[in-house]
């Protein structure tokens, strides 16, 4: 397992990365939350860690202090697309990672950035996962969007849930919509993140390129 911590360019700034790249991985997985420091938010590091045992590398950085004082609404999501943006340019030019097929798993008000960016990246982002996704700032059509894409909701997230379901009617890629019965908006609840996990990486596994044999990827993981 290849762990770096790296400054990564985002919207004008620096952040504090983290790349994990397991042996013979050939994908990369590109966290975005719009909560503050992914350190405080464990269950991205849990996700991250189900997606390394199997087989993908993931990129989760800090955005805290460079946008912490931006309100909720259209000028956070905007900063977090140029951010997200930025970021994913950064590593599809990098030498040692342009190679990876790569993917992105967002989460709270970051999962609408995940489809904005990957709308304007075209096939240079090969699938989408969103979690708990609050994408009612999304200002694009949603029609516009070609990458195939993976909606996760809690059941009892009683709004994430109403506008993730109008969400998928309005997407033209491929695309799903996975309620987990008896989790609320982080799947907190016992086993609800766990279940999320393995079916984020199914569709990952349909759609990216896999550094593990099949038999090697029906993981288990503890998180």
């Amino acid at each position: 397992m290849y762990e770096i911590t790296m400054k990564l360019p985002f919207n004008g700034h620096e952040v504090d990365g983290t790349l994990t790249l397991p042996v013979k991985a050939k994908s990369m997985i590109i966290f975005s939350h719009g909560y503050g420091r992914s350190s405080l938010m464990p269950h991205e590091y849990r996700l991250a860690l189900a997606f390394q045992q199997a087989g993908y590398g993931t990129l989760v950085f800090d955005t805290l202090g460079v946008y912490e004082d931006i309100p909720e609404g259209p000028q956070r999501f905007e900063f977090l697309s140029k951010g997200l943006l930025a970021a994913t340019n950064w590593l599809h030019s990098h030498s040692e990672y342009n190679l990876l097929d790569l993917a992105f798993c967002g989460s709270g008000t970051g999962a609408g950035p995940t489809l904005q960016v990957a709308s304007e990246l075209g096939n240079v982002i090969k699938a989408v996962v969103c979690l708990g996704g609050r994408i009612e700032l999304q200002k694009m059509q949603r029609s516009a969007i070609s990458t195939p894409t993976l909606l996760i909701v809690g059941e009892l997230d009683f709004e994430a849930l109403g506008m993730n379901k109008k969400a998928v009617l309005q997407l033209n890629s491929p695309k799903q919509l996975a309620v987990i019965s008896g989790a609320s908006h982080l799947f907190e609840e016992p086993d609800k993140l766990n279940e999320a996990a393995h079916i984020a990486v199914s569709w990952y596994r349909k759609y990216l390129a896999s550094g593990k044999e099949e038999s090697e990827t029906l993981f288990k993981p503890t998180i």
